[in-house]
């Protein structure tokens, strides 16, 4: 099945990458220093001296950059050249899966002792409700929501970029610009931002597609191997150097070829095998709502209940379960409230 003819990296294809980058998040946040330092719980998989738990979830950031990665390919995918019209279907797409879990959000949130008094003010709840409280540093009724203030800026500053690619004729100008802006500003979001970009240029330079084309043997199996190991010789050396230095300039070029090293042997190895395409692509669809909702259960609503399984991947398990059912209940909630016809209507107006 692996060994098949080459595939577009559609629609299909990117839930797949969403669906692995989704587990690298839950486990990231399940598990990272801080919030292991604050359970203290949890038997940490280690060999040699090393805390390979910690390793891994130190590791699983680049989730974000997968991400952010195909946010820009996606919009190189779909932008026409109307800038304006393009921004605000795509600002209704962003908002209809931001305010039907934040609306829900506020209504369970006092069951659990988290109400409206933890903004203070009508102001922080009004630039909470509309994913802006990273960008203004005000008070969020959840953590995980400072990704809606990134999506949003993309969403003006991408189609801009796309504009430049063709300006300049080449791909990799654009991109050594765009860096050099990020950088010399100091632009908030410059790594998302700059992996965002470079997802535009994978798609603008169909760089996927003549991965899928490169031949290292006329023999099947041997090109499959070859390809295998010189990605996975990329991605540990990519994955090494991020985490040994952390450097600004080269951290934000690191974690953007790890996230395109990752994304292409997730196309290539991963994506094909039938049983967990079908299981990864069913993530991949409820990301978005995962993203946004999974800080509530494990952190501010069950925390002590999902630790209490003790052991690493008995945990993250239980939290995509958790997480994973609650999102299928959310669309359901939508369907029958009509939600969703509401904002295709707004979204076929624009």
């Amino acid at each position: 099945m692996i060994l098949t003819k080459n595939r577009p990296f559609d629609i299909s294809a990117t839930q797949v990458v969403k669906g692995v980058a989704i587990c690298l998040l839950l486990f990231y946040h399940l598990f990272s220093q801080e919030q292991v330092n604050r359970v203290n719980l949890v038997p940490m998989w280690t060999y040699g001296g090393f805390n390979l738990t910690l390793i891994f979830a130190h590791f699983s950031n680049v989730c974000i950059y997968i991400f952010a990665m195909l946010t820009g390919y996606g919009i190189a995918a779909t932008y026409k050249g109307e800038y304006a019209p393009f921004v605000f279907k795509r600002l209704v797409k962003l908002y209809s899966l931001f305010f039907a879990i934040f609306v829900l959000a506020q209504m369970i949130g006092p069951i659990f002792g988290k109400n409206l008094t933890l903004y203070g003010s009508p102001y922080v709840f009004i630039i909470d409700a509309f994913g802006l409280a990273d960008l203004f540093q005000s008070d969020t009724f959840n953590s995980t929501w400072w990704y809606m203030s990134f999506a949003i800026v993309i969403v003006f500053i991408a189609p801009l970029f796309i504009e430049l690619c063709q300006f300049c004729k080449n791909g990799f100008v654009a991109l050594l610009l765009a860096l050099a802006l990020v950088l010399t500003f100091h632009i908030q979001y410059e790594a998302l931002i700059f992996s965002t970009l470079f997802g535009i240029i994978i798609n603008r330079q169909q760089w996927l597609k003549k991965i899928q084309e490169i031949s290292f043997s006329l023999i099947p199996w041997r090109n499959f191997l070859l390809k295998f190991l010189l990605l996975l010789v990329i991605l540990m050396a990519s994955a090494d150097c991020l985490l040994r230095y952390n450097r600004e300039t080269f951290s934000v070029i690191a974690s953007a070829i790890l996230s395109f090293t990752l994304i292409t042997f997730i196309f290539l190895y991963i994506s094909p095998i039938p049983g967990i395409q079908k299981l990864l692509f069913v993530l991949g669809k409820h990301s978005g709502n995962i993203f946004l909702l999974h800080t509530f259960i494990h952190v501010s609503f069950f925390n002590n209940f999902i630790y209490s399984f003790h052991y690493p991947l008995l945990i993250f398990f239980i939290l995509l379960l958790l997480s994973l059912l609650s999102s299928v209940v959310i669309e359901f909630i939508k369907a029958k409230t009509r939600y969703n016809k509401l904002t295709q209507y707004i979204y076929q107006k624009i």
